[in-house]
């Protein structure tokens, strides 16, 4: 699943085929977009990532677990591999540890730390093959290309479609995030 993918089939959703048709050109000849392709490309882009902070804080927390280093205890949030926006738990190997949370560092008692926290996706800025942080959940290409869509039309003054478009991409998320049972088949007994 890919960023630029999203943004293709966004594209289709809201009746700009030859724009998609356009991203999907210039990718395979690893070339670039003309500048009022660009432009448009620029606008899709700025909806896929209000679309993906908005699931990664509101619905799906991304979760990551990376082990870090210190002298003196302070863990600054710039050496994370991806910016946290909750930490969930700090280990020193298998135990888990105290810690306190300060606007520019996490701080432990520890020079060695297992961080576990969730992430805000980066910021996708530019034309490129960028893989989608939502790749390996249960959260689909389609879903999140509803809620690029919703963002653009929303944007670009399309309000009727983009309340349509909101609609299924709030249902479609509420069907992805529901539990369900598995279903339970009663034994039989042979007579």
């Amino acid at each position: 699943m890919k960023v630029v993918d999203i943004i293709a089939l966004a594209s289709t959703m809201v009746g700009k085929d030859d724009f998609a048709l356009a991203i999907k050109e210039a990718l395979e000849a690893n070339g670039s977009l003309s500048d009022d392709d660009f432009t448009e490309y620029e606008k899709f882009l700025s909806c896929y990532n209000i679309t993906a902070s908005e699931l990664a804080e509101e619905h799906l927390p991304l979760n990551f677990t990376e082990e870090l280093t210190s002298t003196d205890g302070k863990y600054y949030y710039n050496d994370f591999t991806y910016p946290p926006l909750r930490i969930k738990s700090v280990y020193r190997s298998v135990n888990a540890i105290d810690y306190n949370i300060y606007s520019e560092f996490l701080y432990a008692d520890s020079d060695k730390i297992k961080v576990t926290y969730e992430y805000q996706p980066i910021k996708v800025t530019d034309f490129n093959d960028e893989v989608c942080p939502f790749k390996n959940t249960i959260i689909s290409e389609r879903l999140i290309a509803l809620g690029v869509a919703s963002e653009y039309c929303l944007i670009t003054g399309m309000y009727e479609a983009a309340v349509l478009l909101r609609d299924r991409f709030t249902k479609s998320l509420e069907q992805t995030l529901v539990k369900r049972k598995v279903p339970r088949i009663k034994q039989r007994t042979w007579f």
